[in-house]
C-alpha cells in the first residue's frame, strides 16, 4: 500500500477531493482526515491518504509527502526510508527546507524547466505534463525527462494538476506516456 501524507492547512481543500478521485481510478484510496474517514474504492484500496497539518512521527515506507499550497509552519518528522518522496510547489521554501532536513527527494512542481514537473498545455479535459528532471520512483526505478498526456474528468490546472500527476508518476500509475485521472 502506498501512503500519501497530504500535508498543510486543513482549510486548503484544493488537493483533497481531486487526489482521492484520481486515486479511485488507480486502485482506490482510503482517506483519513480531520473528523472524516472515506473510502474511494470498490476493492481493497492501494493508497492510504492521511491529511494533516502536523506530523509528529512517520516511519512509513512507500510514502509520498504531498505539500499543499499553504504548507504548515510545523515541520513533519519522518524516519528515513528507502522509498519516500516529497512533492511541493517550486516556490514553497518551507517544503524544500523540510525535504532537505528529512533527506527526502523533492519533486518540484511549477512553470518552467527549473521544475521537475510542469504543465506544457491544458484544455477542458486534458493536459500535457512535462518531466524536466530525472525522478526516482517509489519502486526505485528512475524516470528520465519525458512528457505525459493527461486525461482528466474535469478541467484542472496549476499546482493541483501538477501535484496529482507527480503523485501518480511516483506511484507508477501511468501507461506509457499517458496518465488518466
Amino acid at each position: 500500500m502506498i501512503k500519501i501524507i497530504l500535508y498543510g492547512d486543513p482549510a486548503d481543500t484544493s488537493l483533497t477531493l481531486p487526489l482521492c478521485r484520481a486515486l479511485s481510478n488507480h486502485g482506490g484510496a482510503l482517506y483519513v482526515g480531520v473528523n472524516c474517514v472515506s473510502e474511494y474504492s470498490v476493492v481493497s484500496p492501494e493508497f492510504f491518504v492521511f491529511e494533516t497539518d502536523r506530523l509528529d512521527s512517520c516511519g512509513a515506507d512507500k510514502a509520498i509527502l504531498l505539500f499543499k499550497t499553504k504548507s504548515s509552519l510545523y515541520r513533519p518528522k519522518i524516519t528515513p526510508a528507502d522509498s519516500v518522496a516529497a512533492v511541493a510547489e517550486y516556490e514553497d521554501a518551507a517544503a524544500a527546507e523540510a525535504a532537505k532536513k528529512l533527506s527526502v527527494p523533492l519533486v518540484t512542481c511549477g512553470m518552467g524547466s527549473k521544475n521537475c514537473v510542469s504543465v506544457s498545455s491544458v484544455d477542458e479535459k486534458s493536459a500535457v505534463i512535462a518531466v524536466h528532471r530525472p525522478i526516482t520512483l517509489l519502486s526505485g526505478k528512475d524516470l528520465l525527462p519525458c512528457e505525459f498526456n493527461v486525461a482528466t474528468q474535469t478541467k484542472m490546472s496549476g499546482y493541483p494538476l501538477m501535484a496529482l500527476c507527480a503523485t501518480l508518476i511516483l506511484s507508477e500509475k501511468f501507461d506509457g506516456t499517458g496518465i488518466t485521472m
